[in-house]
């Protein structure tokens, strides 16, 4: 044997390709690492590509809008009412006025709302104010009735007849 293949058959990091059977054991050896970095290489490719595929849709998903609130508000009253939406520091976010048995809907960002209720006289000032927290869902519908205790909802379904007749 030579010195340089006496080194590696002593331990060094090659087999020995001179001794029997060598020359088949040092391609084995080589097949084994290059499997080994084929893995290697393979499984972080699979990473790589798996992980640009999942970050475009995340950040999609994370800038869509919120969808609004709907607010379907029918006024049964014989009398005009004034709805103020105001944020949680007391600015006004929206102000309704639903003239006698009238119907609007407002759209509103679903959150956490104080609502001021105010019943109109017929000079258009403000009676019988009532405040009251009022927390809405993004997306969500809502439907709301506003009456008196006076109100009689057959009588205003007689009167809305008769107008429609006429």
């Amino acid at each position: 044997m030579n010195e340089r293949n006496q080194d590696r058959a002593d331990g060094g990091i090659w087999p020995a390709a001179d001794s029997a059977g060598g020359a088949q054991e040092q391609r084995a050896w080589r097949r084994g690492w290059v499997r080994l970095g084929l893995a290697v290489l393979l499984t972080g490719c699979a990473t790589g590509c798996a992980t640009g595929v999942v970050e475009p849709q995340m950040a999609a998903v994370a800038t869509a809008a919120p969808r609004p609130v709907r607010l379907t508000i029918t006024n049964e009253a014989t009398r005009a009412w004034q709805l103020s939406f105001l944020d949680l520091d007391g600015f006004e976010v929206k102000q309704v006025r639903l003239r006698a048995r009238e119907e609007a809907t407002v759209e509103l960002a679903g959150g956490e709302y104080t609502l001021e209720q105010a019943l109109l006289a017929t000079s258009g000032a403000r009676e019988s104010v009532r405040r009251f927290p009022l927390r809405l869902k993004a997306g969500g519908a809502y439907n709301w009735t506003l009456a008196t205790l006076l109100t009689d909802a057959r009588a205003a379904l007689r009167v809305d007849r008769v107008a429609a007749r006429e």
